[in-house]
């Protein structure tokens, strides 16, 4: 299998960036430029947003289209508490109906589902993921 380099080079480094370039022009390698959408892991979990998967303690995790789309912020947050409002303008930004209390209830299935307690609660703030 191929090898994978990730470099770090000073913005006014032209010379070294430039040496680089010319290797790559000179060889068949495939370059990745979106890292973002490399999959999250922390520990025995892993979010691969590109394919909209869960994977924890190596086991596919099926969650909903609305259950990964709170599930993936929190994710990419870790220690920021989320107010329900907040999670729900994400998740469904058109829609935005200040009565609706399906957060919890994502909230709820999320921690059943996983069988952990990667969500905390902060009482009357809203919810945060702790990673394992």
């Amino acid at each position: 299998m191929g090898k994978l380099f990730i470099l770090s080079v000073e913005e006014d480094d032209l010379e070294t960036v430039e040496k680089i370039m010319a290797f790559i022009e000179s060889t068949e390698l495939v370059m990745c430029t979106d890292l973002s959408s490399a999959p999250l892991r922390y520990k025995a979990l892993c979010i691969d947003a590109a394919c909209r998967q869960v994977f924890w303690q190596g086991k596919f995790i099926e969650l909903t289209p609305m259950e990964f789309d709170v599930f993936h912020l929190l994710v990419r947050r870790p220690g920021r508490v989320f107010s329900q409002r907040e999670i729900y303008e994400f998740v469904a930004p058109d829609s935005f109906d200040s009565s609706w209390t399906g957060i919890s209830s994502i909230i709820y299935k999320l921690r059943h589902k996983l069988n952990a307690d990667l969500i905390q609660t902060v009482y009357g703030k809203g919810y945060k993921f702790l990673p394992p």
